[in-house]
């Protein structure tokens, strides 16, 4: 299985799953992405939105909004803006548990909330 093929799957699986389960794939997805993809999440999750020449990889951000980690916007009137989704946000945050035996633990189990930092 490719890196794509591993990280769309576990993207795809992320819906409706148990909270740990969800976690798991976070983490997965999130070790799976691409320097580039990890480098425009960033920009987007610190800086966004983020117009499409201050972007880092424009094949990052494609990858991304194929994903759904990101998706296009209007900003202020202009069109031309990108942004992470919460599903972005929590995927750029998943990290091991060291309390729970390095288990996958995401920063914020639900996509249908403003995420809260870790």
């Amino acid at each position: 299985m490719t890196r794509t093929e591993i990280l769309k799957r576990a993207v795809s699986m992320m819906d409706g799953a148990h909270p740990d389960i969800y976690d798991m794939l976070a983490y997965v997805a999130r070790q799976s992405l691409s320097g580039a993809e990890v480098d425009t999440l960033h920009a987007l999750i610190n800086a966004g939105p983020v117009w499409d020449g201050d972007l880092p990889s424009k094949a990052g951000r494609n990858n991304l909004v194929d994903l759904g980690l990101a998706t296009k916007c209007v900003c202020k009137g202009q069109q031309g803006f990108q942004v992470a989704t919460y599903r972005g946000w929590n995927v750029f945050f998943a990290k091991l548990d060291s309390e729970t035996d390095g288990m996958p633990m995401a920063a914020t189990r639900s996509t249908d909330e403003a995420p809260t930092r870790p």
